[in-house]
């Protein structure tokens, strides 16, 4: 049986050794709202890009199925790019792109949510607040949320309280 050898730390080891936690701990943090801010980015990305092609250039739903298909095949081991979850972008698009999410960003002066129609500029900025939940915050918020206002306080709320998805949901 191997014998443990105990060393004495040195004075002051015990703050360094939590000060180290702590800094890592935040790090992982922050790495993983990076993480997120860049996938809910892409979300809204590719949802704007669906709606503007189906306004545009009269793209039907038979191109969601593709899309889907083609993104599987090219990333098979990445999830997230399911038909149904691709509408799911579409919708969280479109729903801070009407002109009741337009209007609340006039009264706001969010300058973080959008400032135009989806029809009128190709660029358009995500609300903060949804660019730091998880993305199935932000399919709650949509699903069950349909005025603007209310849906950027739930937002608000689950970034400040940090609310679970199912605390969300209820």
């Amino acid at each position: 049986m191997a014998q443990r050898i105990v060393a004495r730390t040195p004075p002051g080891y015990g703050e360094f050794i939590e000060d180290l936690k702590s800094r890592i701990r935040t790090a992982q943090f922050r790495a993983a709202l990076s993480v997120n801010r860049e996938l809910i980015q892409l979300y809204w990305g590719i949802g704007r890009d669906i709606a503007q092609r189906q306004q545009q250039e009269g793209w039907g739903k038979a191109v969601v199925e593709r899309l889907a298909a083609d993104l599987h095949r090219e990333f098979p081991h990445v999830a997230g790019f399911s038909p149904r979850n691709i509408w799911r972008m579409r919708a969280f698009f479109l729903a801070w792109t009407t002109d009741d999410a337009l209007a609340l960003t006039a009264r706001d002066k969010e300058p973080s949510v959008l400032t135009q129609p989806a029809s009128e500029s190709a660029v358009r900025d995500l609300p903060q607040p949804s660019a730091e939940i998880p993305w199935f915050h932000n399919v709650i918020l949509v699903q069950k949320i349909k005025d603007c206002r209310r849906r950027l306080w739930y937002a608000k709320q689950a970034v400040r309280n940090g609310w679970s998805r199912s605390m969300l949901a209820h």
